[in-house]
């Protein structure tokens, strides 16, 4: 995909994520945790991502789990 379009695939998802889109919010969260579209971000990842858990994301809250454990082994 080029980077064109992946910026205005990130708006599409941030549209969605405020009006609390669940898939918008997983896919927000999973595009900071790659870096697709906007700069690799964990902490922007794991907010999105944790939002999508709360509201019933089943795979989201095993990478929360993840992210948590990478924050703490680097601590």
């Amino acid at each position: 995909m080029a980077a064109r379009d992946d910026a205005e695939t990130i708006k599409w998802y941030e549209k969605g994520a405020e009006r609390g889109n669940v898939f918008a919010l997983f896919n927000l969260g999973m595009a900071y945790l790659k870096g697709i579209g906007v700069a690799r971000d964990y902490v922007e990842a794991y907010k999105w991502l944790h939002l999508s858990a709360t509201k019933g994301y089943d795979d989201a809250p095993a990478i929360c789990e993840a992210l948590e454990k990478k924050s703490q082994a680097k601590t």
